[in-house]
């Protein structure tokens, strides 16, 4: 899988190398990598004819037909995957690069080229290094300025954006080193520093938002205040203030039972890129102060500005009335406490006289019964001895009983 991915990228390298005027045959090696020297011809050899690959003009492996031979400088770093003469050159450095030469070496004394390849060993492209320069700010849009920079070169870029777009001026490719490269662009709200070779790339980003509010405080707290109130029956209204350190706008609302009407205020643009807005949400009023990287508010409940400013004279009305409506009360109380408290007062004199009529009558019934019960005694007539005759006065009058025949 390794070796075909090795092969995939060397092709491109070679068609990447064409488009750009680099000889063909050239090939691109990432610094630590392995490279295969192949041979895509058949190649028979005579009992004293050589095939040799050569570096530079000088032998690293000479083939005969029965044997080979590895040079001191590439001992251990060829390994031969087949039986056609090609070999894999191990872990190749910088100082691998130039010519790799096939060259069969016949009896007679002629030499001829069975495969050539220009090598060029590659590190890794170096992390880049983007800076800003400049920043210029206006209500619509932002200008900055950018250096994308390796170790060896450096290129400059100008960037104009407003919310939607970025137009670039410069800076859309330059080449440092041989075969190095520095591109700067935009792409997703992103400036990027591309750095590349032709074995590997790597990039630096900014966030255009992040460039052009840089050196943006936060939004300070706003000021909300209320210069006028107008309450009724059915509605009240107000107007309203929302003010930063350098700008303000008002509002008025008109609010009933259910639902509130504005006027004004939607939005203001204060200093460059601040906002101040005013709006009503769930029952309060909202004064929001923002810009391009924060924003804050205050708020006010709009029960609490409908009645904090209530009519003074009505108030003192209104006391006025509960006062003489407790003194009433206190009236009446004191009034149903005195009729209470004489009504208990008759009650407890009425009823020793009624006590002593009551005797009265008792002890004129004891006198009256009384000497009827001493005198009552038995009458016994003249012609009989055996029956007594009970013998009792009952006038009205007090009367004293006594005993008849003798």
């Amino acid at each position: 899988m390794k070796s075909f991915v090795i092969v995939l990228f060397v092709v491109y390298r070679l068609y990447l190398c064409e488009s750009q005027g680099i000889s063909a045959g050239t090939v691109f090696v990432l610094k630590g990598e392995d490279l295969h020297l192949n041979v895509t011809k058949a190649v028979v050899l005579g009992k004293l004819d050589f095939f040799s690959w050569q570096y530079n003009e000088s032998n690293i492996v000479r083939f005969n037909s029965t044997d080979k031979k590895v040079y001191d400088n590439h001992t251990g770093r060829l390994e031969f995957p087949g039986n056609n003469y090609s070999v894999i050159l191990k872990n190749l450095q910088e100082a691998d690069s130039g010519e790799y030469t096939a060259v069969v070496t016949k009896l007679s004394g002629g030499e001829t080229e069975a495969a050539k390849y220009k090598i060029k060993v590659q590190d890794r492209a170096s992390l880049p290094l983007l800076t800003v320069s400049s920043v210029s700010r206006n209500s619509s849009s932002c200008s900055f300025t950018v250096t994308c920079s390796s170790q060896d070169s450096h290129i400059n870029s100008t960037f104009t954006c407003d919310n939607q777009t970025c137009s670039q001026e410069g800076g859309e490719r330059s080449e440092g080193i041989p075969d190095t490269f520095l591109q700067v662009h935009q792409s997703r709200g992103s400036i990027i520093c591309n750095h590349s070779n032709h074995v590997s790339w790597t990039n630096t980003t900014k966030i255009i938002k992040d460039v052009c509010y840089q050196h943006v405080d936060r939004a300070s707290l706003p000021l909300l205040t209320v210069s006028s109130v107008s309450d009724s029956s059915s509605s009240c209204s107000f107007t309203v203030t929302c003010s930063s350190q350098d700008s303000h706008i008002n509002s008025t609302f008109t609010c009933d039972n259910q639902t509130c009407s504005q006027e004004g205020g939607e939005r203001s643009e204060g200093i460059p890129d601040t906002f101040l807005q005013v709006h009503q949400l769930s029952g309060s009023i909202i004064c929001n102060h923002s810009n391009h990287v924060s924003w804050t508010n205050t708020t006010k409940i709009i029960k609490d500005v409908c009645y904090q400013h209530v009519d003074p004279q009505a108030t003192t009305i209104l006391l006025i009335t509960l006062g003489v409506c407790f003194a009433i009360l206190a009236i009446i109380g004191v009034l149903w406490y005195l009729l209470k408290r004489r009504t208990s007062k008759g009650a407890s004199i009425e009823n020793p006289v009624n006590d002593s009529a009551q005797r009265e009558v008792r002890d004129k019934v004891l006198l009256l019964t009384l000497p009827v019960q001493q005198d009552l005694q038995p009458i016994r007539p003249n012609n009989t001895t055996d029956n007594p005759v009970l013998n009792v006065s009952t006038s009205s009058a007090p009367v004293d009983c006594k005993r008849s025949g003798g």
